[in-house]
């Protein structure tokens, strides 16, 4: 199963989200793919494929973590883009809030899935950002440059906030038409 934990999105700042991507999109960028808005999702581990007895010590280690942690509050930031403006991959929205206690959850979950599931540790440093759109391939240079001057062009969102209360471990299936998500199991954060 290809899986990876989440930070789940309430309902009500997910369609605050849809209606700023409706916004983006009747920019007609070419060489964009846009995320649905259903998909859109904070990972802070992505897990890849393990098989299923492996959820079973996964949503310990997410229990485990979760029940030394509050709940805590996100808010959406600033647009951007991996890897950098002169040639982006994937443009994204940038968080703001508690992004310290999200940090120290996600290090926390890392280390636990480490020590108790036998999962590797992260290699690269945690960037908290929700996925927007990815570069479709094939795009040039120039193409590519001139996307992230037309986004960079929007209008600041208007501030989405939320709070996190639990984490969720999803099992993703990649179909033709877009990633497809099914919830296996969550972890309540405490308070």
């Amino acid at each position: 199963m290809r899986t990876f934990i989440a930070a789940d999105i309430p309902d009500e700042a997910r369609e605050s989200l849809a209606s700023f991507l409706s916004h983006l999109r009747a920019m007609e960028i070419e060489k964009l793919r846009w995320v649905q808005p259903e998909a859109i999702h904070l990972t802070l581990k992505f897990l890849g494929e393990i098989d299923q007895e492996m959820a079973r010590p996964v949503l310990s280690a997410m229990r485990e973590c979760c029940a030394g942690a509050c709940s805590f509050h996100l808010a959406t930031g600033e647009l951007g883009c991996f890897p950098n403006r002169r040639s982006p991959q994937v443009v994204w929205l940038g968080l703001e809030g508690e992004v310290g206690t999200l940090e120290l959850l996600q290090t926390r979950l890392d280390e636990e899935l480490h020590r108790s599931a036998g999962l590797s540790l992260e290699g690269r440093p945690f960037r908290p950002h929700l996925t927007l759109a990815r570069v479709r391939r094939g795009a040039s240079e120039t193409e590519r440059q001139q996307i992230w001057e037309r986004i960079e062009a929007t209008p600041p969102l208007k501030t989405i906030s939320w709070t996190v209360s639990h984490l969720s471990l999803v099992h993703s299936t990649l179909r033709p038409q877009g990633p497809e998500y099914r919830t296996l199991g969550s972890a309540p954060l405490a308070g």
